[in-house]
């Protein structure tokens, strides 16, 4: 949630950077409601960490309803009021 200089409220703001580079002004997770996935901020990593989402199978692409977590994991790491989006993160101890 953010203010504008006339103390409009407006939620998101383009401060999430994809994979490609692109601004976005929020990151939505969608996936199966018998799924759980873990979103965290890691101190030691300096970085939000959460479970990499993909389909069941390969047909289901797309289909988010059909997608949980596959044992690998994402993440925004902070920098200069921007979070940065990492790929394939080792979280092991």
């Amino acid at each position: 949630m953010t203010f504008d200089r006339y103390d409009n409220v407006a939620f998101g703001a383009p401060v999430f950077i994809d994979e490609k580079s692109k601004k976005k002004w929020r990151e939505v997770f969608e996936f199966t409601a018998e799924a759980v996935m873990l979103l965290r901020y890691e101190k030691k990593k300096k970085m939000f960490v959460f479970d990499h989402l993909s389909p069941a199978s390969p047909s289901a692409k797309g289909q988010f309803r059909y997608y949980g977590p596959d044992f690998t994991y994402d993440g925004y790491r902070y920098k200069k009021g921007l979070w940065y989006y990492k790929s394939n993160l080792d979280m092991r101890n």
